[in-house]
């Protein structure tokens, strides 16, 4: 490769300053709200590491990364020689990758670097970059180097990581907080109110709430009956998180569309647009019809929250075949858009595959431009203003708020290259009709959890005592419920 097209995408190998000068960090800097990714903070850029970030496309990736480059730049003071930045996306395959890495390796070789760092993105837009990475590996050309490789596609990065054993760093002193396989998600509730508000990140800093370890053994003593001192803290922010909660179930957690509701005061359907168009491009690439997602995409719309079978959902969106409904709900899963919840097994004490499950669009934001793309909505934001206005439709969004920060809450609790959340997030239904809407299988004991938008009734509660106890999550709080903006910061 002509070292020359190297050399365009890393100004700082001539001038560290033009870090400064990097189109992407500078829209990072112009926007009313900037975030930073907890995720940000948990690269270990000093050790001999190949990590993965995988996450959906448009979620900030390319500027965590970028940011990565700025610190070593500015605050570990690094030789910009010392870091290669390389978006693949026109790369064909795994030689293109290995020319490219060791044209910058054999041009840097003779300034003697005691470390360098690259950064590979959308790593998975070349088919089987794996055997690239594993023949650099081999050869020992990623001695003394810290690799990030990014993707958009959960399985593309799973199943390629499959053939890197040995090969990463893994022998090295392992760390909790800093797993090789790493994945950026739009932004949970907890990341949203502590970025609009200094208030709420002090105190999640102050109470330790920013460790794994940490949260999880405060969601266990809520859970428990006795919740602790931090649950006292959290309680206290709930005029703040309230409204926070309200304004997530408009934006989701993506940057951009909070960005232009704090500026605007609405989301341009231009916005609703972008995301839909990334999405559509993902499923082509990946072999997916767009006519058919759209279909389907507007049955699951229309019965989120229901159990439905993958017959009644291919029939539903005139699919054919129940098989076609499976293989693209799949392919949305893997891409971060759609969550599926199957029923609990008590007896086995997991999923039950064959009996009908739920889904859900991850994102409150997603869902909304989704929606409005599947049914034809001239005017998205108005319609998703509408939409979680109305209690009954609120509280699916709600449900799949939290049915996507219980799974991170199971990621959290063990983080590993492949992750199926359905295999910890479940929803429970009794013969006599009696349901639980998630069954959250992380820790020693199945955890139970009702939502709901409006004030909890008898049956709500009778649910749960059937199932053997659990907690409902309401917004207000109210008839020995737990409010749920606060139970969000513990995810």
């Amino acid at each position: 490769m002509d070292l020359q097209i190297l050399a365009r995408q890393n100004p700082w190998w001539v001038d560290s300053a033009r870090i400064r000068d990097d189109p992407t960090l500078a829209i990072l800097s112009s926007q009313t709200v900037k975030w930073s990714p907890r995720l940000f903070h948990r690269f270990r850029l000093d050790r001999d590491r190949v990590y993965t970030l995988r996450g959906p496309r448009q979620v900030g990736k390319t500027t965590l990364v970028k940011a990565l480059v700025r610190r070593l730049l500015e605050e570990t003071r690094v030789d910009g020689r010392a870091i290669l930045y390389f978006s693949c996306d026109l790369l064909r395959g795994p030689a293109d990758l290995v020319d490219a890495i060791e044209t910058y390796l054999e041009w840097q070789a003779p300034l003697r670097l005691p470390r360098r760092y690259m950064f590979l993105d959308e790593v998975s837009s070349v088919a089987d970059w794996s055997l690239a990475v594993r023949a650099l590996a081999n050869r020992g050309r990623t001695r003394k180097c810290t690799v990030v490789l990014t993707g958009s596609h959960a399985l593309d990065v799973s199943r390629q990581v499959e053939r890197l054993p040995g090969r990463r760093g893994e022998a090295l002193a392992p760390d909790e907080e800093d797993p090789l396989d790493k994945v950026l998600l739009p932004m949970k509730f907890a990341e949203y109110a502590e970025t609009l508000s200094a208030r709420v990140r002090g105190v999640l800093e102050q109470t330790g709430l920013l460790r794994r370890r940490i949260r999880w053994d405060n969601l266990e003593a809520l859970y428990g009956g006795s919740p602790s001192g931090t649950w006292s803290a959290l309680q206290l922010l709930r005029g703040e998180t309230d409204r926070f909660l309200n304004d997530y179930l408009l934006t989701g957690g993506f940057p951009r569309p909070l960005n232009e509701f704090r500026g605007r005061g609405r989301i341009p359907t231009e916005v609703y647009d972008l995301y839909i168009r990334v999405l559509t491009g993902d499923l082509a690439r990946w072999g997916s019809d767009e006519r058919t997602a759209r279909e389907l995409l507007a049955a699951i719309v229309d019965k989120m929250g229901t159990p439905v079978s993958w017959r009644t959902l291919a029939s539903e969106a005139d699919l054919g075949s129940h098989n076609t409904a499976a293989k693209y709900v799949e392919s949305l899963e893997k891409t971060f858009t759609l969550q599926t919840v199957y029923q609990y097994d008590p007896r086995r004490r997991r999923k039950a595959p064959k009996k009908d499950r739920k889904i859900y669009v991850a994102d409150p934001f997603m869902f909304h431009a989704i929606r409005g793309w599947a049914l034809g909505l001239a005017h998205p934001y108005d319609s998703s203003v509408e939409y979680v206005s109305n209690p009954r439709t609120r509280g699916l969004l709600l449900e799949a708020v939290a049915g996507d920060h219980l799974a991170r809450v199971a990621f959290a609790s063990g983080p590993a290259s492949v992750f199926d959340a359905y295999e910890h997030v479940m929803f429970w239904r009794a013969h006599k009709g009696w349901e639980v809407d998630f069954v959250l299988r992380a820790g020693l004991k199945p955890m139970a959890f009702q939502i709901t938008a409006t004030r909890p009734d008898t049956d709500t509660y009778r649910s749960l005592r059937t199932f053997g106890g659990g907690i409902v999550l309401t917004e207000t709080g109210e008839k020995a419920s737990v409010p749920l903006s606060a139970f969000l910061l513990l995810a």
